[in-house]
């Protein structure tokens, strides 16, 4: 039995496309450190229990480790806090009081990536952090102090004074609508400051298993899916984090991309910025008589256009619609038709 989602569209990824769309806000991440940017890109994986969400940041570990695994003087690894048998200490460390400072300070775990201060002394380098990949496991279900603790090394990547090396990715698994009997909402600033994935097995799941008896009645199994609802928020903090998105796309397939702009601003918001990304033209081109190339325009961009000629205030709409007469006569007519009819009523 599935769950109605109370608003948006998600985008259900297998196990494949998880690691794909973890691998490009990883990279995005480090784009936008590199480029002097104070935004982070963690993700949070839904889906439900048993499904493998763990596991797609292990192999994504796997492979970080396996670039450096000649480097003697490098940490790399995986690091998973099982956060719903943690107390707050475990993660937030020690305290222990500085006699000389006449401060607390806190004693960090040993099974969490911070920061060790060590630098190449040649270049001042932070080649000596930890490399790697540090999942905060079932994050809804931990107690209290424990998740808004998590939430700190999540989103701030700093705890009690202790930061996260600069070289570990930070991501939390989250099992929401599908154990809602355990789980709690993780509030409203998650939902602008982290990366909202979704991850559901797709056909063909089972080969992994290597038995052929559970291959050939997959189909027949009653494995129940969660309809999540969309959390993901449209703020200013989650479009500059979609920008980096979308400047460190490689070889990812549409839906991946897609999947991971709506995991940063909502399906509604990420349409307008992939069609604006792509557009070959604006509003203020035709209003300044910049040169467009009519044979680049598309109705995507005829769609942007309709979406800003809404937004024209009363006082300007003679304006631009003498503007946008004067231009339909140069482009095709399906398309001036299309931007004619949206100005006719003015």
């Amino acid at each position: 039995m599935s769950r109605k989602p109370q608003s948006g569209t998600v985008i259900y990824l297998s196990h494949d496309e998880l690691e794909q769309a973890i691998r490009l806000c990883y990279r995005a991440e480090i784009l936008a450190v590199a480029q002097g940017a104070f935004v982070r890109l963690p993700t949070i994986i839904w889906g439900d229990p048993g499904i493998g969400k763990t596991s797609i940041a292990r192999a994504l570990a796997k492979t970080l480790h396996a670039g450096f695994k000649d480097r003697s003087d490098l940490v790399s690894g995986f690091w998973s806090l099982s956060l719903a048998i943690k107390e707050v200490v475990d993660i937030g460390g020690f305290p222990v009081p500085d006699k000389e400072t006449m401060r607390m300070v806190y004693f960090p775990p040993a099974d969490i990536p911070y920061a060790t201060g060590k630098t190449d002394l040649d270049k001042g380098t932070k080649r000596y952090e930890p490399y790697g990949v540090l999942v905060l496991d079932d994050i809804d279900r931990a107690p209290t102090d424990v998740r808004n603790g998590a939430m700190s090394l999540l989103l701030d990547r700093n705890l009690n004074g202790n930061e996260i090396s600069p070289n570990a990715y930070v991501c939390g698994t989250a099992n929401g609508e599908s154990d809602a009997g355990t789980t709690s909402p993780l509030g409203g600033a998650c939902g602008n400051r982290a990366v909202h994935l979704y991850l559901r097995p797709e056909k063909g799941w089972s080969k992994f298993l290597d038995y052929k008896a559970v291959e050939d009645v997959e189909e027949l199994l009653p494995i129940e899916h969660t309809d999540y609802r969309e959390i993901a928020m449209c703020k200013p903090r989650s479009i500059e984090m979609a920008k980096w998105a979308l400047q460190s796309v490689r070889d990812e397939s549409r839906r991946v991309v897609m999947a991971v702009l709506n995991g940063c601003v909502g399906s509604e918001a990420s349409a307008i910025l992939i069609k604006a990304g792509l557009r070959s033209f604006c509003l203020a081109d035709i209003l300044n008589k910049v040169d467009i190339n009519t044979d680049k325009i598309t109705f995507d961009d005829m769609s942007m256009l309709e979406r800003e000629l809404d937004l024209v205030q009363d006082s300007a709409r003679a304006t631009v619609k003498a503007a946008i007469k004067d231009w339909g006569v140069t482009i095709p007519e399906e398309y001036a038709n299309v931007a004619n009819a949206k100005v006719f009523s003015w």
